[in-house]
């Protein structure tokens, strides 16, 4: 069997994405939800795609 290719998972194993991820989700609720979230709040939707995490958040305020 040839091998055709490699996968790595670069997010958390071989590089470090965490402010990435932050400032992706500051700049996001910032644009579309007009709201500043701390950092400790965005931390707990790591792992979350970005629109399921802002979806959670609106229907808290809702």
């Amino acid at each position: 069997m040839k091998i055709r290719g490699i996968l790595f998972d670069l997010d958390g194993t071989l590089i470090d994405t965490i402010d990435l991820i932050i400032q992706a989700f500051e700049h996001s609720f910032a644009v579309c939800l007009n709201k500043k979230m701390p950092r400790a709040e965005l931390v707990k939707y790591f792992g979350l795609p970005l629109r399921s995490a802002m979806e959670n958040y609106v229907d808290k305020i809702r």
